[in-house]
């Protein structure tokens, strides 16, 4: 394959070092994947990749990433979040041993479908923000890796099937990517001063 163009069907499987998740059958439709990567070797060059008709959002954890999106680059590093905007062609140009990160896709919804169930102006809110991000990386709130952590937690410990695991886990996914579009919109100076706060403390 040439590795300058996307794979059409790259797919994403549970391995002993990377951590796959679908929130759809808890009724989430909009958050078809949600990952954890934690890789214990190197790993080889990834393929560039798109998927279609979603956005895909990563908060690195651990590792000195390089992130390449539609043709840019981007460094990636702890504490930042890579949004890969709508249907973008993209990849971590490396996986190094040790790195680790959270990650999620957000399909857009169909042409009168809601999302999370909310009221149709709130959808609209939710999705144009989101549609709205910056490219490329940002800094990150404290919110964003906490309600990642939610998520897996509620996902692996909550009876399936239930109402109440269907409404926590889709409040939690509404917290998350409100976290995401408020982290987006912190200054890069404030967010610095928090993180200076955070060490003296």
């Amino acid at each position: 394959m040439n590795r300058h163009r996307p794979d059409r069907q790259f797919s994403y499987m549970d391995t002993p070092e990377r951590r796959v998740l679908s929130l759809e059958g808890d009724g989430v439709d909009c958050i078809p994947v949600l990952g954890y990567d934690r890789y214990q070797k190197n790993w080889g060059e990834p393929p560039l990749h798109v998927h279609k008709g979603c956005i895909e959002v990563s908060l690195c954890l651990r590792g000195d990433l390089m992130a390449e999106a539609d043709g840019r680059t981007y460094p990636f590093r702890p504490g930042t979040v890579l949004v890969c905007g709508l249907n973008a062609v993209h990849r971590i140009r490396a996986y190094p041993k040790g790195m680790s990160k959270y990650w999620f896709l957000f399909k857009m919804p169909l042409r009168g479908h809601s999302v999370l169930d909310l009221p149709p102006a709130e959808a609209d809110a939710l999705v144009g923000a989101l549609t709205h991000l910056p490219d490329g990386t940002f800094g990150v709130t404290e919110d964003v890796k906490r309600l990642f952590n939610i998520l897996f937690k509620l996902y692996d410990e909550l009876p399936r099937g239930t109402t109440m695991r269907r409404l926590r886990i889709r409040s939690a996914v509404l917290a998350l990517l409100l976290a995401v579009v408020d982290a987006a919109t912190v200054p890069a100076r404030d967010r610095a001063e928090v993180r200076l706060e955070r060490l003296v403390r």
